[in-house]
């Protein structure tokens, strides 16, 4: 067994024997017993507590079948060892069964940071990044059915469309008394756009703003139609970090909730579980569960939203809304910030990574080329010449310069409202992108500003996405 492995071990087991916050003898006992079978020593502990529990799983997800079956059969026994498994070590199992098990439906294990709004380890979440109509179909007309599976197993099922409708119910009027009652500290002109943006907010809206940018769960923005819950949550060095399980729905949301919910109440040692009883009358707002929690959301908002406006003359990258530019940045940075914007407006990013397969690598180099045109124009608008443009595609070069982009970012996160949208990402598949609405991304041209989108960067034999 290699080192990592050992230490996502320890990480697993260390989050199973701490899930119901009570440590006996029994699982001491046993937990002797797998540092054994396994060679844990006290580096490993420590290396442990310095790991996520995604890392811990990623790390897993790569051992071979015989280790994974092995750790499951093992953490299965621990739950009990104590003779009781506890719901919070339940979900836990549930976790590892569909990420390092055989388990379906795919499932996959996010650790972050945990921020001022939290969600509830009792709550199941639909997302989607993308509205389905299918699916939502089948939310409407087996949303009861739905709601009641997850609360016979002391869940509560949160669709967003239904907290939307909940608003709907209120004349605008009231609801903006209420709005203002509850957040006094939001502007009178704030209070009608967060009413009419509340009263219609679906699941792939509040994705995006609350889930992707605000809990910063940036690689959920790909994620297909899931269910969402929260693991647990732990320390992670010195900071708190929150662990939360995403597992596909596939082509019905009703089938899977029945699934989950049928080997999840399998694992609980006692029959009794803790119901909501969280329910909607007439005229009543509510402001609990996730009704609370969603309205705080939208209204414990720090900073600013602000546009990109682009002056390649004066080699500036500007943020007007709140007076302030990218800093520290020399030219050819600059140029690959707005080559990144550009492309991920119009591309969806650029990936740096070449293929291994000799004919996609053809395709690969005729597009890196046109891309390193593009940047080309784009350094010498900013005064450079553009035969002397660094090459992005060499990583020793590349780093540096991200590195720095990041820095600079970075710098102004205290003043705006979703600081994520304007740092440079990569996701699993190695694309880099800026995820910023391309609506308030605008340069500086000739005829005045204009959105950056809608420049001729690229060759129109380029490739589409």
């Amino acid at each position: 067994m290699k080192n990592t492995e050992r230490i996502a071990v320890a990480r697993i087991v260390a989050d199973l024997i701490k899930a119901d916050s009570i440590i006996d003898a029994g699982e001491m006992e046993h937990y002797a017993l797998l540092k054994k079978k396994y060679g844990l020593t006290r580096e490993h502990e420590r290396a442990a507590s310095d790991t996520t529990f995604a890392d811990a799983i990623h790390i897993l997800q790569q051992s071979d079948a015989h280790t994974r079956k092995e750790l499951l059969s093992d953490c299965s026994d621990m739950t009990v060892s104590d003779g009781f498994c506890d719901p919070t070590e339940a979900i836990i199992m549930l976790a590892l069964n569909h990420t390092i098990g055989n388990a379906k439906p795919q499932a996959k294990v996010v650790s972050i940071h945990e921020q001022e709004v939290r969600i509830e380890s009792n709550q199941v979440l639909y997302i989607e990044n993308a509205y389905e109509s299918t699916l939502n179909e089948e939310i409407a007309h087996e949303y009861r059915n739905i709601v009641n599976e997850w609360r016979s197993a002391g869940m509560s099922f949160v669709y967003v469309p239904h907290i939307a409708s909940h608003y709907r119910q209120f004349s605008e009027g009231t609801f903006r008394d209420v709005a203002q009652f509850l957040a006094p500290n939001i502007s009178n002109d704030e209070v009608a756009p967060l009413v009419a943006h509340l009263s219609h907010l679906t699941t792939a809206q509040f994705c995006k703003e609350q889930i992707v940018e605000r809990l910063n769960m940036q690689t959920v923005a790909k994620t297909r139609p899931s269910l969402m819950m929260k693991v647990g949550s732990g320390y992670v060095g010195q900071r708190l970090y929150g662990d939360f399980l995403f597992v596909e729905v596939g082509e019905s949301v009703a089938t899977t909730t029945r699934q989950l919910r049928d080997e999840y109440v399998a694992m609980l040692s006692s029959s009794k579980v803790v119901v909501s009883n969280v329910e909607e009358q007439h005229g009543q707002f509510l402001y609990r569960a996730f009704y609370k929690q969603i309205f705080d959301m939208y209204t414990l908002r720090t900073g600013v939203a602000s546009s990109v406006a682009i002056n390649p003359y004066k080699g500036e990258v500007a943020l007007p809304e709140i007076g302030r530019t990218l800093e520290g940045i020399k030219r050819k940075e600059k140029a690959l910030y707005v080559l990144l914007l550009y492309m991920s407006e119009t591309q969806g990013g650029i990936c740096f990574t070449p293929p291994t397969d000799a004919k996609k690598y053809k395709e690969y180099a005729s597009r890196s080329a046109q891309v390193m045109c593009a940047y080309n124009k784009i350094y010498e608008l900013f005064g450079g010449e553009k035969d002397a443009a660094p090459d992005i595609f060499l990583p020793e070069i590349r780093r540096p310069m991200v590195a720095n982009i990041r820095k600079s970012v970075k710098q102004l996160a205290s003043l705006l409202q979703n600081p994520n949208d304007y740092t440079i990402h990569k996701d699993e598949d190695g694309l880099f992108y800026i995820p910023i609405e391309k609506s308030i991304v605008n340069i500086l041209t000739a005829n005045g500003y204009a959105q950056l989108h809608t420049q001729n960067y690229l060759p129109e034999t380029f490739p589409n996405k």
